[in-house]
């Protein structure tokens, strides 16, 4: 393993920690408006439910996994018991992650059937791909105790898998966004309400969302692809 490219993904991970701390302190007050607009702890909504798993379990996330790479105290037991803790708690996040794109479009469609339905049989070959021959990949391909874990599948099995799990949310979160924006175009259009100031600023944040999703899911596949272990995580 090059050094350069174990620094080279520690700096990446320690960027990591900075932008979600920051975002994390920044949007504090919001999410502490939110909650003080709830009657109590046990009247939350399905959407308030969601948005707590998502921004707990991003956290926890990436504190169990730059521990697991920058940690180097661990034993032989404790490794492969600490190992699946970070993959388990990306897969809540990501699954979670997707199941809110699916209700927001949803929501937006003003609950129509069809859409469910297309969500549906969206859905169901992303969760496969998400999960098939997980236990057999390397799902964060971490470093401990100086240690590589390597696939137990062909080189070339594992890249397609891998590729595949990227290409399914792409396909999912075009499918979403292309639906929740002619929905808002549509109603937006149709009326000179306030509702068309909330649909244009959905749309934009919808937008930028899958833009930024796109690219993170292109740079990860990119970087898969590269023969230093340490750095097919990184991005």
């Amino acid at each position: 393993m090059a050094s350069g490219s174990l620094q080279l993904a520690a700096y990446l991970r320690v960027a990591a920690y900075a932008i979600a701390f920051f975002d994390y302190l920044q949007t504090l007050p919001a999410e502490y408006r939110l909650y003080a607009r709830r009657k109590g702890p046990f009247n939350l909504s399905i959407a308030c439910i969601l948005f707590i798993v998502v921004r707990y379990v991003g956290l926890a996330t990436l504190i169990i996994s730059n521990t697991g790479f920058f940690y180097h105290g661990f034993s032989e037991a404790a490794c492969d018991r600490y190992f699946w803790l970070a993959p388990v708690f990306k897969l809540i996040l990501y699954m979670t992650s997707q199941l809110i794109l699916g209700l927001r479009t949803y929501a937006v469609s003003r609950q129509s059937r069809s859409v469910l339905f297309v969500l549906i049989i969206l859905f169901i070959p992303e969760f496969i791909s998400t999960f098939w021959k997980r236990v057999h990949e390397v799902s964060d391909q971490a470093v401990i105790r100086g240690t590589r874990r390597e696939s137990t599948l062909p080189r070339s099995t594992t890249s397609v898998a891998y590729e595949f799990k990227h290409v399914a949310p792409l396909l999912y979160d075009l499918v979403t966004m292309t639906i929740t924006s002619a929905y808002l175009w549509k109603f937006s259009s149709s009326s000179r309400s306030s509702w068309s100031q909330l649909a244009r600023m959905m749309l934009e944040d919808g937008i930028m969302y899958f833009m930024a999703l796109s690219t993170m899911n292109i740079v990860n596949i990119i970087f898969f692809q590269n023969p230093e272990t340490v750095l097919q995580s990184s991005a």
